[in-house]
């Protein structure tokens, strides 16, 4: 199962900001880039309005973007 998370938890530690953020529920946890740690390029989205997508392969590869 695959969603979008839009909010202020931060599963991996080293958000800058206090939120919300747009992220990956890939199941395992909540991911802001391809790894198990912190997306540097990541920020917060304080617009009233976000955008956010996700696509994956099933398996071992995603992408999120949101704006």
């Amino acid at each position: 199962m695959d969603a979008i998370y839009f909010g202020t938890s931060c599963w991996f530690g080293g958000c800058s900001g206090s939120g919300p953020w747009v992220q990956a529920d890939l199941e395992y946890g909540l991911y802001s880039g391809g790894s198990q740690s912190w997306n540097s390029n990541q920020r917060a989205f304080t617009s009233k309005y976000v955008t956010a997508m996700l696509k994956n392969n099933g398996t071992s590869r995603f992408a999120i973007k949101g704006a």
